[in-house]
Formats: structure tokens, C-alpha cells, sequence
């Protein structure tokens, strides 16, 4: 599937107007703030596959929607509430990188490291990258208040995404806390998934474009049920892409283990290796505060071996399937249930991983 590359440089328009704006707005009130919305601008449209966004874009559009410059400005509105939740997820895990390159706590952390001025430079680079995600937040919800929605609708669109907003956080919470744990069930994993990735990365934006074009709320419930298993896959997919796909991330990887995360390739891995030294070595590293390439290595071939990444890749395909049957039996239009079987591909696709 390809998401329409018109719809990504509106959107990439919206956003580089938008920050060009508020940079100018901090020049005038808050230098040290504007050089800070600079970097956090440069970051934002460096790159990035805009999948939330092009996903409520594409939606708005098969419900009937007429592109205008309100649905675009929610559509940017979700790549900069992603953006916040991308820039505190990096500082929870401690990540200065992202698909091999600096994350934005990284590139403030190098920044302040070269001031020798700063008594800690490492935790000066965390706390402004913090008021970043939150000022970033504040921006997604400020461009709402920009459409031409009328006022009721505005706040009604603020309000889901406050509402979506806190489950991914709850999400977070609950992935920080498996860390903590001897023992993660596959459950415990999947409603993780569920909260932190699948409702605000494809319930979210399919559901909030189909509601801006108007469908009705027996079709919004269809669309709810086709996209949480979507959402679900997609992170499994992102799980395997980050540990075995040309683009990972070692160092994001070698955090992860160190901070004990479990993903539901660790998890099945503990769950299904016989008692000896490939368990014993996997649930060591768990817990080592720091992890070398070579042993990054061996947990890889200890996670292939246990038959926990081709279990994975199977779910994948279990819950593409389930969201198929789901959108079938919806009684949705034929042909909206054509468009939205395209979306799928994107779920097991490592073309789109985050």
C-alpha cells in the first residue's frame, strides 16, 4: 500500500508553518526557548514515515471527506503528539538513539556535554529534552484550536485525543512496570500493546478521520474492532524489525535488555527454554546493568533458537487475519471494506517499523 505522498507533503507544509511560527513567537519572548523549538522542528521534519497522520488523512478521505486545511491541522496535530511521546519514551528508556541516529534526549545530551559551564550536562540534556515532549505536546493541541471546526466539535476532538493520550501513557506505565517482573504473561504483553501502540497508532487516526467525515457510530465501532488487531501486529512487527531488521538499533537494544523489557520475543523465549544455560544466560542479561555486542548476539540466537521469533512473525499474521474477519462481518460498505483491507499490509510490513 502506498499512503498518499500528496497528503504527507501537506502535512509536512502544516508542520514546518506551524514551528516556524511558534520559533519566531519564542524568539521574541524566550531565546533559549526558540533555539530549543529549532532543534525540535529540525528533528520533527528531518524525517519520519507520518504513518498516524497519512492513516486519518486516508480515512477522511474514504468516508466521503474533502481535503481542507482543518483536517490537515489535526493530521499534524497527532504527528506532534507522536513526536511527545516519542521524546519521553526515549528518555524513560534512556535512549540516545533512534533507528541509529540521535534522539532528540541524545542530540540535547551531546549539545550540553561540549558547555562546560553545566554541572551534570547529561541530566541538563534530559530535562530540557522532557519540556520538549511537553512543549510538543502542548503544540498538538494547540493547532486543533486553529481549524475552522465549530467549538463544540474542536473540544470533542481535543477530548479524544486526551482520551487516547492517557492510554497510551497507561500503556507506558505498564511496560515500565513488566520490566520490574520475574514474570510477564503473553496477556499482560498484548494488553500493553494494546494501550501503548495499537489504539493511538491505528484506532486513533482511522477512527478520528471516519468521525471528521461523518460515519455514523455503529460503523465507528467496525472500525475500532478491524484496527486494534492491526495496531497489535504492528508493534510485534516493530519488536522484530528493532531486534533483527537491517535498520536496528543496537543501542536501543542493548537498553532494553538492560532495563529488562519485555517484548513478547523475550517473554515466550523465558517461557519456552528448558531449564540450563540459554535460560539462565537470557535471565542474567535481564538483569545486568550493562550488555555487550557479543552477548546482544548470543540472547539474538537464544531467541531464534527457542522458536519465540517465529511464533512472533505467526501472531503477526493471526492477528492481520483477525483483522479481516473482523472488518467482513462489519456490514460496512463493500467498498470501504476494499480500501480499508489495503491497510493492513502496513501492520506486517517492516517498510513502515517506527
Amino acid at each position: 500500500m502506498r499512503l498518499n505522498k500528496k497528503n504527507k507533503e501537506r502535512i509536512n507544509q502544516r508542520l514546518e508553518k506551524y514551528l516556524a511560527t511558534k520559533q519566531k513567537y519564542a524568539k521574541r519572548t524566550a531565546p533559549e526557548v526558540s533555539f530549543a523549538i529549532k532543534k525540535l522542528a529540525r528533528k520533527t521534519l528531518s524525517g519520519g514515515k507520518r504513518v498516524r497522520p497519512l492513516l486519518l488523512l486516508y480515512s477522511y478521505g474514504l468516508w466521503g471527506g474533502k481535503m481542507n486545511g482543518s483536517i490537515v491541522k489535526v493530521a499534524a496535530a497527532l504527528e506532534m503528539l507522536h513526536n511527545y511521546l516519542l521524546i519521553h519514551d526515549d528518555i524513560i528508556e534512556e535512549d540516545d538513539f533512534r533507528r541509529s541516529e540521535l534522539s532528540v534526549p541524545g542530540e540535547l545530551k551531546k549539545h550540553y556535554l561540549k558547555d562546560k559551564t553545566k554541572k551534570d550536562p547529561r541530566h541538563t540534556g534530559t530535562s530540557q529534552s522532557l519540556v520538549l515532549g511537553d512543549i510538543m505536546s502542548a503544540f498538538g493541541m494547540g493547532i486543533i484550536i486553529e481549524t475552522d471546526y465549530p467549538g463544540g466539535q474542536k473540544l470533542a476532538i481535543i477530548d479524544y485525543l486526551n482520551k487516547v493520550i492517557l492510554e497510551t501513557i497507561v500503556g507506558q506505565y505498564l511496560d515500565v512496570s513488566n520490566a520490574t517482573k520475574k514474570t510477564v504473561t503473553e496477556k499482560d504483553i498484548i494488553q500493553m500493546y494494546k494501550k501503548k501502540t495499537a489504539r493511538y497508532t491505528f484506532v486513533c487516526p482511522l477512527y478520528l478521520g471516519a468521525t471528521l467525515a461523518g460515519a455514523r457510530e455503529n460503523q465507528l465501532r467496525a472500525i475500532k474492532d478491524f484496527a486494534e488487531p492491526l495496531g497489535v501486529a504492528y508493534q510485534i512487527k516493530n519488536d522484530i524489525v528493532g531486534m533483527y531488521g537491517p535498520g536496528e538499533n543496537r543501542a536501543k537494544l542493548v537498553s532494553d535488555l538492560e532495563e529488562g523489557r519485555k517484548t513478547i520475543l523475550v517473554a515466550k523465549a523465558l517461557e519456552w527454554l528448558p531449564p540450563g544455560q540459554d535460560k539462565k544466560y537470557l535471565d542474567r542479561i535481564l538483569h545486568q546493568d550493562q550488555v555487550s555486542m557479543m552477548e546482544l548476539a548470543r540472547v539474538k540466537k537464544i531467541i531464534v533458537n527457542s522458536g519465540s521469533l517465529i511464533y512472533a512473525k505467526e501472531q503477526i499474521q493471526k492477528l492481520i487475519i483477525k483483522a479481516k474477519k473482523n472488518l467482513e462481518r462489519s456490514g460496512l460498505p463493500k467498498k470501504i471494506k476494499e480500501d480499508l483491507i489495503n491497510i493492513t499490509v502496513i501492520a506486517g510490513d517492516k517498510a513502515y517499523a517506527d
